[in-house]
């Protein structure tokens, strides 16, 4: 009879022991990830978890484009850090760049549409954002986008005129009459340069990039029948230009951010990356291929060879994920700061 009671509790404790290794583990939801992915980016820049990295950090500055981005990302995911702090810094450093160049740059525009987007996300004002020289306060969409200071949006290409969208958006900035520039001229630039395929590029070559990017800005306008024929043509470029295995290459080789990008067209857009079939391929999604690039420190590594990852990758994944969270929540695109 001990015999007997020692074989029923011996099964019984395996029957236990193997139903708890099958019980559903909770899913992780997409802030998850998101939250993960920026808690990793602090490993890249030797910054422990429970540290501020937006500041105090050397080799990581207000102003530059992976230290922008990751500070969108942070406010956006409710990450604590200090914001004040990292927003006066870029304060003082547009006040000094306008002193010594007279502007942000002499060529790019983006880097006015990139410190408007990150100024907007924080809280500030881009009509008002450093000093000029005599004084007054600086207007960062007035110089950078529709009284552009160095003359032509399209001096950096399409990324004048898609930047000049998202940032112009991100905060329902308004263009005065009179202006060079209005949104109608910079989306008729924009849509101009559509390719016969239905892409966007760097003059004749198609770009998924740059495709994804031109469809995120054009997102908001889709209600125009023209617009929206150009969103449509573009998203089947998309589609057809996808990896067998779900994956998309830029610059003839795969890439998380060729990933990210996608996504984040296709959330604005309204289409569910994870389960629409034009963007499924041989059972992968576009979705689940950007986790092929997915590192144990939950950061994103720019191609599928490296081991390590990548901090504008990250970055770049961690816009994707902001595009979704908002498309879950009703939002469309990836910078959207006001109600």
């Amino acid at each position: 009879m001990k015999k007997i009671h020692k074989i029923f509790a011996f099964v019984l404790a395996f029957l236990i022991l193997f139903s708890g290794c099958n019980a559903e583990k909770p899913e992780e939801t997409t802030l998850d990830i998101a939250v993960n992915t920026a808690i990793g980016q602090k490993n890249l820049f030797g910054v422990k978890e429970n540290k501020n990295l937006l500041t105090g950090n050397p080799g990581f500055g207000a102003g530059t484009a992976i230290c922008d981005w990751t500070a969108i990302a942070y406010k956006e995911f409710g990450i604590e850090d200090d914001f004040e702090s990292y927003l006066s810094e870029l304060e003082q450093k547009v006040t000094e760049e306008y002193a010594a160049k007279g502007g942000l740059d002499s060529t790019k525009a983006t880097e006015w549409h990139r410190t408007i987007l990150v100024v907007t996300a924080l809280g500030g004002d881009a009509t008002a954002f450093g000093t000029y020289p005599d004084g007054t306060k600086i207007n960062l969409v007035a110089d950078g986008i529709y009284n552009y200071i160095n003359e032509d949006l399209a001096n950096q290409g399409i990324n004048g005129f898609i930047y000049a969208l998202l940032a112009l958006d991100c905060g329902n900035y308004e263009i005065p009459e009179g202006s060079r520039y209005t949104r109608e001229s910079i989306i008729e630039s924009l849509i101009a340069e559509q390719h016969e395929d239905g892409s966007f590029g760097f003059g004749e070559r198609s770009d998924v990039d740059m495709t994804a990017m031109a469809l995120h800005a054009l997102a908001p306008y889709s209600d125009d029948p023209e617009i929206k024929k150009v969103i449509d043509e573009g998203i089947a470029f998309l589609s057809s230009a996808q990896n067998g295995d779900g994956s998309f290459s830029g610059m003839d080789s795969k890439t998380s951010e060729s990933i990210s990008q996608v996504i984040i067209a296709l959330c604005a857009n309204g289409i569910e990356p994870k389960t629409d079939e034009r963007f499924i391929k041989h059972g992968t999604s576009v979705y689940d291929a950007l986790f092929d690039f997915r590192q144990k420190d939950k950061t994103f590594s720019h191609t599928l060879d490296s081991e390590k990852g990548d901090a504008l990758a990250t970055d770049q994944a961690m816009m994707a994920l902001m595009a979704l969270i908002n498309f879950e929540n009703g939002k469309s695109g990836a910078f959207i700061f006001t109600d």
